[in-house]
């Protein structure tokens, strides 16, 4: 159903105007029995995106909620680790509805695109579908 093995996975639900890290770790394995081997995401660009629309593929992401290009806090030490951070306003949305994500990964001059995860999210809103987090 999906190219490239991917399988969609559900990221935990998202306080409704909160900021938000998501950290994405990519490892390999050879084999069934070998461990898992960290994959350097070192001079790459990976963006999560967010639609409403299971896994649209539209090319510009013109109807993106929210698009944002993940850092690696720590190159050296954890070259696989790559975090996307939401702002307040980005996880502002309606906690009616589902959302579908996916990461994108390209070269650090943005050709070769690959798409590396698909998933979906929830958003937690709060009293009177307010700021989840905030005081009763």
């Amino acid at each position: 159903m999906f190219g490239g093995g991917l399988r969609p996975y559900n990221l935990a639900p998202i306080n409704r105007g909160c900021v938000t890290k998501i950290a994405f770790v990519t490892t390999h394995k050879a084999s069934c029995n070998s461990p898992e081997e960290p994959v350097s995401k070192v001079g790459k660009k990976l963006f999560l995106t967010a639609k409403t629309q299971p896994w649209d593929t539209d090319a510009d992401d013109s109807d993106a909620v929210f698009k944002v290009e993940g850092t690696i806090p720590d190159a050296t030490n954890e070259p696989n680790r790559v975090v996307f951070t939401l702002s307040e306003a980005q996880t502002y949305q309606d906690p009616t509805i589902p959302y579908f994500y996916d990461i994108v990964e390209t070269d650090a001059n943005g050709d070769n695109a690959n798409r590396l995860a698909i998933g979906s999210f929830n958003i937690i809103a709060g009293p009177n579908n307010a700021q989840a987090g905030g005081l009763v």
